[in-house]
Order: structure tokens, then sequence, then C-alpha cells
């Protein structure tokens, strides 16, 4: 019954296990790529970093699909919390304050 429903989807079932992720490439591509995000960041507790490496890596936009992974999901992007700040209501920078500053330190 499995056969024919694959059939008739025009997909083909591969054999997979928990303990040989290797037969399975996109979970061997998820892993690696999540495994360098965790690397790039000096911080121990990469535990604490999986929240906005997920979020990175949903919002990145896939080459191949020419969208990301949220908007194929939810039909539209992730706002970023740097897209949550308005740039026009930060005041420009003094000169002089910067000047002060330095001179202090």
């Amino acid at each position: 019954m499995f056969v024919e429903f694959t059939r008739m989807l025009g997909t083909q079932k591969i054999k997979t296990t928990p303990c040989h992720p290797i037969s399975n490439g996109i979970v061997e591509r998820f892993h690696r790529h999540l495994k360098s995000a965790i690397k790039a960041h000096e911080n121990e507790k990469w535990s604490e970093l999986i929240p906005i490496i997920l979020l990175s890596i949903r919002t990145a936009v896939k080459e191949d699909l020419q969208s990301s992974c949220s908007e194929l999901v939810y039909g539209t992007t992730l706002r970023l919390p740097c897209d949550m700040i308005d740039v026009s209501d930060i005041p420009p920078c003094d000169i002089e304050f910067i000047t002060d500053l330095r001179h202090r330190m």
C-alpha cells in the first residue's frame, strides 16, 4: 500500500536511520550548517545560541529555491531584531562628543 502511495505521488522512499544520518543528505547538510554556525561563536554556552542560529537559518534565502524556509512555510519573511529598529529615530552622532570621549579615554 505504501509503495503504491509513493508511486502515485511520484516520490521515492529512502531508508534512513537515526544512527546513520549519512544516508540522508538533507539532514547531513543541515547538521553541517548548524555545526559551523555554532562554531562561529565563541560563547561556551552553545545551547543559548540555538534560537538565534535557527532564526538565521530559517531566514536565509536558499539559492536553488530563490526563497527562504520561512517564506515557504508562512508565506512571508520573518522580521529579524535588526528590522524592528527604525534608523530614522537614532539621532545623528555629535563629533564633539566623540572627540571628547576619545580624549578622556
